[in-house]
């Protein structure tokens, strides 16, 4: 693990009124909670980015699905692609 560091952030007033209710609530220093937050956000982001990534790479590299396997997904959920 690496050495914390201080970083200055603001927030709506409602956002601090929560994490302070939480941090009450709780066993956690609003600091804990603001750091759990900006790691599950950091994770949820870097995934899409990394999802983004690749799709960009397979559509660069011409893997792109055939026009009978996109109506097949849509189908699937139910909805034809063209109007009928």
């Amino acid at each position: 693990m690496s050495e914390p560091v201080s970083v200055t952030i603001r927030v709506d007033g409602k956002i601090a009124e929560a994490l302070d209710r939480l941090a009450r609530a709780t066993a956690h220093d609003p600091a804990w909670h603001v750091e759990r937050a900006v790691e599950s956000y950091l994770a949820d982001q870097c995934e899409a980015f990394e999802d983004i990534r690749r799709a960009v790479a397979d559509a660069d590299e011409g893997d792109f699905a055939s026009d009978d396997e996109v109506e097949k997904a849509f189908a699937s959920f139910g909805q034809p692609l063209r109007a009928q």
